[in-house]
């Protein structure tokens, strides 16, 4: 899990990892939020692994005006899944 502010590199950080041909990263998907609606395990890794797919298939890579692009790696696909996560920034933490 990654914690930073927007802006942070955060989706640099996700894009890399997501090139990797064992790694499947969603971009903005919020798995917790996922978690808390009651979403399976299953559920949540094919959310993760379609959004993955989807985001480089449709999206071209391309968030907020900015390309994350990494020519000729694995991004949207992979061969062995050994990591999957999700790269959701944007949110912060209340003080008490």
């Amino acid at each position: 899990m990654f914690v930073g502010y927007q802006r942070s590199g955060h989706s640099f950080i996700g894009a890399l990892l997501d090139a990797h041909p064992e790694v499947a990263m969603g971009m903005e998907v919020d798995v917790l939020d996922l978690v808390i609606q009651g979403y399976s395990k299953n559920q949540i890794l094919y959310i993760l692994t379609n959004n993955s797919r989807l985001f480089t298939s449709k999206l071209n890579n391309i968030w907020t005006g900015y390309s994350y692009a990494v020519p000729g790696q694995y991004q949207g696909r992979y061969d062995t899944l050994k990591l999957i996560g999700d790269k959701k920034g944007g949110k912060n933490v209340s003080k008490n």
